[in-house]
């Protein structure tokens, strides 16, 4: 959506609300919006007729009884010729309206983007086992491959050979598999419960591959220990959001395991830091914008600071910024700070947003370390 092609490109956030007065007042809301995206239209080139057609689509949404009634915390609508995109966030967003000839503005989205808060949740009972992805603000279900109870009865068979084997007695000897009636009730719902893990086991990793985000489980006390000794995840991280995960929504959910997850994100931040402090000096940190935007054109930036609470305004000419930037964008102009963060994303670079006065370069809106420097630099 960063790169989609038309004339004109409008983008609109705002805050919603789930119950209440103030849930009345979110259509008269997104109504003022639309108001100021064609007063920036008309003052774009655009006639009041061509505006009125762009735009009918947003109004549409206006009279979307369903749509109000079932919203969360946060609504970003893009429009452009023959496209409208509607997203219902569990954020909140501040009113804004963004119109300009070359692309969406997507930087507020950027705390649901950065790469400092992606990690998984493991919701799991002694029957079921169902596997989410989460940021800060969002959380989406993962769907596991059907366990089924031929795969959970090989896994008994397996752990019936491996545990009741019996060991070589001297040269020449052999072994043979021996295989033992269980014990007690609690033994095999305990050997039950642990045939089940395995194979949720292998399911996740089927899934999660190469991941490397931290999984948070979800689980009753007792099964916690049960589910670890089965686990071959590396980033399952020690702690667990306690009980059942059936008594939490989805969205309680994830604020309860985001309770695990934050200090890791805020060492990776930290690590990402130092790692920029160690080549300050050298011509792998930048943070000046038009070489910054031209790092980011090439797929060169690694790691991105950008800040989160500033915008810069400025046109392109060849693929590089102009000097000059704006406080309020024009026809011609883009967010460069939404840009770099754009481009460093879709070029696989990890990107932080933070207050300005949290940057590495106090007095600069971003700062970057590349991966490599240009042929040019060298």
């Amino acid at each position: 959506m960063s790169q989609s092609e038309g004339d004109f490109f409008v983008s609109l956030y705002m805050p919603t609300h789930r119950t209440g007065r103030e849930q009345r007042q979110d259509p008269l809301r997104l109504k003022n919006l639309l108001r100021r995206a064609e007063e920036k239209l008309l003052t774009m080139g655009l006639s009041s007729r061509e505006s009125q057609v762009l735009l009918k689509p947003v109004r549409a949404i206006r009279n979307d009884e369903d749509l109000w009634r079932n919203m969360s915390d946060g609504l970003a609508i893009f429009c452009t010729k023959g496209l409208i995109r509607l997203y219902r966030l569990p954020m909140r967003l501040e009113e804004e309206v963004v119109v300009n000839r070359r692309r969406f503005y997507l930087k507020p989205l950027l705390p649901m983007l950065q790469s400092n808060g992606r990690y998984f949740i493991l919701a799991l009972d002694q029957e079921k086992a169902t596997l989410y992805e989460a940021t800060r603000f969002s959380i989406r279900e993962i769907p596991l491959p059907e366990i089924s109870q031929t795969a959970i009865d090989d896994q008994d068979q397996t752990l019936q050979y491996h545990s009741h084997r019996v060991p070589a007695m001297g040269k020449g000897s052999t072994s043979e598999a021996v295989f033992h009636g269980h014990g007690g009730a609690e033994d095999r719902k305990k050997d039950d419960v642990d045939r089940f893990f395995r194979v949720v086991d292998s399911a996740v990793r089927s899934v999660l591959r190469n991941e490397q985000a931290p999984m948070v489980l979800a689980c009753v006390g007792y099964l916690a220990p049960i589910y670890a000794s089965a686990n071959s995840y590396p980033q399952l991280i020690q702690g667990k959001v306690p009980g059942s995960p059936d008594r939490w929504a989805p969205d309680e959910l994830r604020d309860r395991a985001w309770h695990f997850v934050e200090p890791k994100f805020q060492k990776d931040l930290d690590k990402a830091l130092e790692r920029l402090e160690r080549a300050r000096g050298t011509d792998l940190v930048l943070d000046d914008l038009n070489v910054l935007i031209s790092a980011a054109n090439e797929g060169r930036i690694d790691t991105l600071f950008v800040a989160e609470d500033r915008q810069e305004w400025g046109s392109f000419d060849d693929g590089r910024p102009a000097t000059h930037v704006a406080q309020n964008g024009n026809s011609g102009e883009v967010e460069l700070l939404d840009y770099l963060a754009t481009e460093t994303l879709l070029n696989s670079g990890s990107v932080f947003a933070m207050p300005a006065e949290s940057l590495p370069s106090a007095d600069q809106p971003a700062a970057a370390l590349l991966r490599y420097l240009s042929p040019t630099d060298q």
